[in-house]
């Protein structure tokens, strides 16, 4: 019986076995799934054509900072980072102050290390820097330069024109100097109970009939049906004596960094500087504060440069005089300005460099909501 059963469970074995051997049906492989085709570029075609932005304005311009740069993300893109002032040698670069200096009449490069600071050191240095100076101590002739020169030209008040100064402006532009000035109604916008506010420069509906100046941003001159079409910019002003007032706690109203719409700020912090007549609050516009500036009896919010903080009131369309008359001293810091008479003239004038009229260089003056006079300046 023990022979038998061994036999029997030899026969399953062997049996098992054989099904274990037998091979199984090779499966199928997935056809792997085509890749899509993507458009070559020819980047050294690209390189070869490729114009700096002096190039492209056949040298007649100064080149922008955003043009240098836009020219030279096209450069490294196209080369992967590996060229440089027209040569290689990037790609062996680490960071850190890692450098190449390509010094006139050089063959090639040096590779030199260079000191490497983080933005946070920089804020550290200056920190240590101001808090070791004290208080700090201003020349006063120095700041009556820079007084007068943002006098002469660099501001701009959207506040009803004296009638006087109105009836006079027909005929010739006014003193560069008399920008500064403000009628003797002044008022403050209404507002919240115990909040600040600007001082009220007039709507969109009271410029179509009144007399104003205002920093614009002029689209376009329709010379033969006398209408200009422009967007107006204001910013904030407020009588000095709100602002000689502000204290911890306090709250005022303002456009902040620009916004269309006006917000309450309370002030958390002030620091206020009678020898160069500016105020900052909550830190001023490096903390995300606000700077104001005195001018008279009128402090308005100022930003990098000293240029106002602009906020957009909203666009109009203008009847122009016949006689309308553009000063224009754009062409450079010290240029004698050209004048041009008349709505036709006036209108070729825009339109030939229609992508140049902003609220940091040019005013517009309206007589009972009539164009009568363009001033634009010199900005850096």
């Amino acid at each position: 019986m023990k022979k038998i059963l061994a036999l029997v469970l030899v026969l399953i074995m062997a049996l098992g076995l054989a099904a274990c051997a037998a091979p199984a049906a090779p499966a199928e492989e997935p056809t792997p799934a085509a890749e899509p085709e993507t458009e070559k570029v020819d980047s050294q075609a690209i390189l070869a054509e490729l114009k700096t932005p002096a190039e492209e304005s056949n040298w007649e311009r100064t080149t922008s900072s955003q043009e240098v740069i836009d020219f030279l993300k096209v450069v490294a893109e196209h080369s992967a980072g590996r060229i440089i002032l027209d040569t290689t040698g990037a790609e062996k670069l680490v960071g850190k102050g890692d450098m190449l200096y390509f010094p006139l009449g050089d063959a090639k490069p040096t590779r030199v290390q260079g000191c490497f600071i983080t933005p946070e050191e920089i804020d550290r240095v200056v920190k240590f820097v101001k808090d070791e100076a004290g208080e700090a101590h201003y020349d006063q002739d120095v700041i009556e330069k820079i007084r007068q020169a943002r006098l002469n030209g660099f501001t701009h008040y959207m506040i009803v024109v004296a009638e006087g100064a109105a009836s006079g402006m027909a005929g010739s532009m006014p003193a560069a100097s008399e920008v500064e000035e403000v009628s003797s109604e002044v008022r403050v916008l209404p507002g919240e109970e115990g909040v600040v506010m600007p001082i009220d420069q007039g709507s969109l509906e009271e410029m179509k009939t009144g007399s104003y100046k205002f920093a614009a941003n002029i689209s376009s001159v329709d010379a033969k049906k006398r209408q200009m079409t422009l967007t107006v910019y204001g910013y904030d002003a407020y009588r000095a004596e709100d602002v000689d007032a502000l204290d911890v706690g306090s709250v005022f109203s303002t456009h902040l960094d620009g916004a269309v719409e006006a917000q309450n700020v309370t002030v958390e912090k002030i620091e206020k500087n009678e020898d160069n007549g500016t105020v900052s609050i909550n830190g001023g516009i490096e903390e995300g504060g606000v700077d104001l500036w005195r001018s008279g009896d009128i402090y308005r919010t100022v930003t990098y440069d000293d240029y106002p903080v602009y906020y957009m009131v909203g666009e109009l369309v203008l009847p122009v005089d016949d006689s309308v008359t553009l000063s224009d001293s754009s062409a450079s810091v010290d240029a004698v300005p050209v004048e041009t008479n008349g709505a036709i003239e006036v209108g070729k004038a825009v339109s030939e460099d229609k992508d140049n009229w902003t609220p940091y260089n040019t005013t517009v003056f309206t007589k009972d909501g009539v164009v009568s006079n363009i001033l634009r300046i010199w900005v850096p």
